[in-house]
């Protein structure tokens, strides 16, 4: 991956002579570019861009999934470790007792599951956080249990 002339003229960034002693400056021209340069928000797009490329889409979006429940249970914790405490849980919902079902009986593949997942994250958003938090952690483990196939990987 690097900059390139049109992006260097684009977003103005500041160039400097490349130095020839420098053995990775090989083939990359006479200039060069500091990433720190480079406004942070749009490194982190132009990096994301390019690992997507390479990624196919449906494990891309299988892989984003599981960090968002991942980091909803981080928060979760953190929350703990800070001593905060936490609301009453209300009885279960009927969402929450039929998740509970789904996941413990899914059988289709990884993108079907977060699928459904995503689906129902409106359902999520209206449970306690110690609830969304084990639902998080149910649906990581069952979607890490699943078997690898069409192209995805638990």
């Amino acid at each position: 991956m690097a900059v390139t002339e049109q992006q260097i003229s684009d977003w103005r960034l500041p160039t400097r002579p490349t130095k020839q002693s420098d053995s990775r400056a090989k083939n990359h021209g006479d200039i060069s570019v500091e990433l720190d340069a480079i406004e942070p928000g749009r490194l982190r797009q132009l990096v994301s861009e390019t690992i997507e490329v390479h990624l196919p889409k449906d494990q891309f979006e299988i892989l984003k999934a599981a960090e968002e429940s991942e980091r909803q249970v981080l928060t979760v914790l953190a929350r703990k470790a800070d001593g905060a405490p936490s609301p009453p849980s209300p009885p279960l919902s009927p969402f929450y007792k039929e998740a509970l079902k789904v996941i413990a009986e899914f059988k289709g593949s990884g993108l079907d599951l977060l699928n459904w997942w995503r689906s129902k994250a409106k359902d999520r958003a209206k449970l306690a956080l110690e609830d969304q938090t084990r639902l998080s952690q149910l649906y990581t483990a069952k979607f890490n249990s699943l078997p690898s196939h069409e192209g995805n990987t638990p």
